[in-house]
């Protein structure tokens, strides 16, 4: 892989992370551009910036003060990157001059021996030991994302353009609604029939439910306890499982999973 490919990699935010940490490892001179990615995650930036390298360090600077516009990807404005140091460094000049340090370390120490005596021993293990900076952390695995929940299918759907409202009341006064988080209610006060649920008579105001498993039921009640918008004739209200619509026969509610419904008006309950 050539040089400008290895620049290219450290530089696009589309390659994997384990390519970048790979990169930041092999590649001393690559180290800067990586620090400039805007995909390079924070476990590899906190060991670059372990590093001690100058340039890394001011990579790392401007990274976190905002990279200037007019390069891709936020393309560094200090100081170039030699590429030069991208090819992986020969091993045999490293060799040597580890092997010639070691023979004057070996006639150091002969001579310290001879005319000092021995040594005296380190103070700890780790004494005169030299900390390198950790390993880059593995990069992060990608979560995969829970199944969406699949929409629940409406017998009877809200007629489009219905009022979102907690609250109505019919264009006669007579007849007031409420949306509950499980219940739609509906109020009548003036009526001519007698329930056959709720042990009620004419003479008292009659309130019908429906709650969320499409049942329904009566009860009596001592006033008409109800207020909000007036919902006009052929007009629309729904909110959660519930829908109403007021016509000139009664308001009709139901519930659009189930399709319950009733019917209330001053002639009836249906």
């Amino acid at each position: 892989m050539t040089q400008s490919e290895l620049l290219r990699l450290a530089q696009d935010p589309g390659t994997p992370l384990h390519t970048l940490q790979q990169l930041a490892q092999e590649y001393p001179g690559l180290r800067p551009a990586i620090a400039l990615n805007p995909s390079t995650y924070p476990a590899l930036l906190e060991w670059l910036g372990a590093l001690g390298d100058p340039a890394v360090n001011q990579a790392l600077a401007q990274r976190s003060a905002g990279a200037p516009p007019g390069g891709p990807y936020g393309a560094p404005v200090g100081p170039p990157i030699d590429v030069s140091e991208n090819e992986p460094r020969s091993v045999l000049p490293w060799l040597l001059a580890f092997l010639a340090l070691a023979f004057v370390a070996a006639v150091v120490w002969v001579l310290l021996t001879f005319f000092s005596g021995p040594a005296p021993a380190q103070s700890g293990p780790d004494a005169g030991a030299v900390t390198a900076p950790a390993a880059p952390a593995p990069a992060p695995e990608e979560e995969t994302p829970a199944p969406a929940e699949s929409p629940v299918e409406e017998v009877r759907p809200a007629p489009e353009g219905a009022f979102d409202i907690q609250s109505f009341l019919a264009p006669s006064g007579n007849i007031g609604c409420v949306f509950g988080e499980d219940t739609v209610k509906c109020t009548i006060d003036e009526h001519s029939f007698v329930p056959s649920q709720g042990q009620c008579d004419a003479s008292s105001p009659v309130e019908v439910t429906i709650n969320a498993d499409g049942k329904q039921s009566v009860k009596c009640v001592k006033d008409l306890d109800v207020t909000g918008t007036t919902l006009q004739y052929e007009q629309s209200a729904a909110r959660g499982p519930f829908a109403c619509t007021a016509r000139e026969t009664g308001i009709e509610c139901w519930h659009t999973v189930s399709g319950e419904s009733f019917t209330l008006s001053r002639e009836a309950l249906r």
